[in-house]
This record gives C-alpha cells, structure tokens and sequence, in this order.
C-alpha cells in the first residue's frame, strides 16, 4: 500500500470513491478537480439476476431475459449470443460476466 491508498480509505468519505490515474479535470488557483470512480454506486448483477430469475432455475430464459435487458438499456438477444451452452437460457455466471463487460464492474 502507498499514500494514496491511505487517503481514499481515510478522506474520501470512509473510501466510497476512488481516485483514477491521470491528470486533473480542471486546475485552478484555488482547486484542483480529480476523477473519481463512485464504488457506492455500483450495481450487483448477480443480485439482479436472483431477483429476475422467477422460477429459481438458476438460468434466466428468453422472457425473463427480455424483462432485465430493457431494464438496463441491453439487448436480450446479446445475452444468448454470448451464452456458452444454448441459445434459450442464460447462466448466471454468464450474465454478471457480459453485463460486467458493457456496463463496467460490479462489486
């Protein structure tokens, strides 16, 4: 660990946002405006998926698929696109996996 690790735990609100690499937004005589990421505001897709999969199979299916997609501004059909095994269902591996990667980390 270094300096800045000791600060975004200590002063940036119990560690709720974390400084990105890089030059300053804006730079002032007065301020300086960092970029932060905003770690409380970060969905839990496995969570989403639990609360969509209807029937507790443990798979979301074309009809539960097309509800969270529209929900989250995704295709239904880039889900079973990316699915691994068929092109009717979705595993939840599967689905924090591609929402991860065109909606950012999860916790």
């Amino acid at each position: 660990k270094g300096p800045r690790a000791e600060i975004n735990k200590h002063l940036l609100l119990c560690g709720r946002y974390m400084l990105q690499i890089g030059p300053p937004e804006h730079r002032s005589k007065t301020s300086v405006v960092l970029r932060a990421q905003d770690l409380g505001e970060q969905s839990d897709y496995g969570v989403t998926f639990d609360k969509t999969d209807k029937d507790k199979n443990g798979k979301l299916d074309r009809k539960e698929l097309k509800t969270i997609a529209n929900s989250i501004g995704l295709d239904p059909d880039m889900f079973l696109k990316g699915s691994e095994k068929s092109d009717e269902s979705i595993s939840k591996g599967e689905f924090v996996s591609i929402c991860k990667r065109h909606l950012g980390d999860g916790p």
